[in-house]
């Protein structure tokens, strides 16, 4: 019954959330870091739906060990049931196995909304209410900077799913990032536009932008690779709540460019896709990872078609450990919510798993050691193995959107040597 309810208020909630993300979002986020918009009714018949989800299933001994997540509920229902049920079915699993240490591992989570000082008062929460063993989630990468001292006061680990290049070097010993930072996923991208799609020395890169701290620093690393590489870039930005962006798209496609990148959350897609698709744009597209989504394809359909995205990880990769996963999460959640957000957040938890048994220990300090010193393990978004001051990963899988459908083709993991 959980399943049922669960999916049919989401259905209801994509629909209107994402037709509304072209008409009104806000633009101030950063992206999956993604998103903006959603009503409050919407919001509270979500928040109802994954309050009634069931606790997971108790261990045997322990004492228990919480990972408290904040996500965008009120502006990101995609990516936010994602997580929740992607931790919830990692926690099932693992507790059905003993536990952590013999500790039951429960889930909970608290709406960040879309602004930083509504993501501050959710984990002031969480801090307050003295439970929580690790905190994850915090995508917006402006978020993620605005509670990092907080966290930092309570000794709480965190694994952000931010992916600003503003995050690479703050110095806090309890933050961590879970997902590939934007500086290494515009390395990836530029690693098979190169490889795949002709674009060398002397070529023409345009790129599509939001005007916020996702799209800036994207357009900063590929600045840089660009120049580098001898490759002249063209770039026009946009918010994510414009209802048009029709001259902007004039102005790159006149630049003939052999690459067009479109680096957009998850509401700003609409907008762009549907200027891109009535200009005739005749070079290949070449998107930010949440393009991958399926409802965001659905919302956009037929305008996306033939695009290349990025993704954090792939539903269709026939790798095994992903394909047990597609299995799993499908039998308890259904397909509405299986998306990337969901198979990283199910990663954190085995990561957090692992990093606790290495340590021996529930001990903060030997916890946050084993992180420090995680090397090689493998998660279904790539291979973890810590490095620069917060940085795990520096991987993406790409593929390509074929008839409505986001299509794998492979991945480029740099942590692999």
């Amino acid at each position: 019954m959980k399943k049922k309810v669960c999916s049919v208020l989401l259905s209801l909630t994509l629909v209107v959330g994402l037709l509304a993300g072209c008409a009104s979002s806000n633009a101030d986020t950063t992206a999956a870091d993604n998103t903006e918009a959603a009503d409050e009714e919407t919001a509270a018949e979500e928040t109802e739906a994954a309050d009634s989800e069931e606790e997971p299933a108790a261990a045997a001994g322990g004492e228990g060990i919480v990972i408290a997540a904040t996500v965008p509920m009120t502006g990101e229902p995609v990516v936010s049931y994602a997580t929740i049920q992607g931790l919830q079915l990692a926690a099932d699993e693992i507790n059905a196995d003993g536990g952590i240490l013999g500790n039951t591992v429960t889930i909970q989570w608290e709406d960040m909304g879309t602004t930083a000082d509504v993501a501050l008062n959710a984990v002031n929460k969480i801090i307050a209410e003295g439970n929580a063993n690790v905190h994850v989630g915090i995508n917006y990468s402006s978020s993620a900077l605005a509670v990092e001292e907080a966290v930092e006061a309570a000794a709480l680990p965190t694994i952000t799913g931010g992916t600003s290049p503003l995050l690479a070097d703050i110095d806090n010993p309890y933050v961590f990032r879970g997902r590939t930072g934007d500086a290494y996923m515009i390395d990836v991208a530029m690693t098979y536009i190169q490889n795949n799609l002709g674009v060398s020395e002397g070529g023409t890169i345009a790129m599509l932008y939001n005007n916020n701290d996702f799209g800036i620093g994207a357009l900063t690393t590929l600045e840089e690779v660009c120049a580098a590489e001898n490759i002249t870039l063209v770039s026009e930005a946009y918010n994510v709540d414009d209802s048009d962006v029709t001259s902007q798209v004039l102005q790159l496609n006149n630049a003939n460019p052999d690459v067009l990148i479109v680096w957009s959350s998850v509401n700003g897609f609409p907008v762009a896709s549907r200027a891109i698709y009535e200009q005739g744009v005749e070079c290949p597209v070449f998107a930010a990872s949440s393009a991958s989504m399926q409802s965001v394809i659905d919302t956009c359909d037929p305008w996306m078609n033939g695009w290349y995205s990025l993704a954090d990880c792939c539903m269709d990769n026939p790798d095994e450990d992903i394909q047990a996963f597609v299995e799993n999460y499908t039998a308890e959640y259904g397909t509405d919510t299986l998306n990337f957000a969901a198979a990283y957040a199910y990663s954190w938890a085995y990561l957090i798993k692992d990093a606790y048994e290495r340590a021996g220990s529930t001990d903060t300090d030997a916890f946050i050691q084993a992180l420090n010193e995680t090397e090689g393990f493998k998660g279904l978004n790539g291979t973890y193995t810590k490095f620069g001051e917060i940085e795990m990963l520096n991987c993406a899988s790409v593929g390509q959107i074929v008839d409505g459908t986001f299509v794998f083709d492979e991945v480029i993991d740099n942590n692999v040597n």
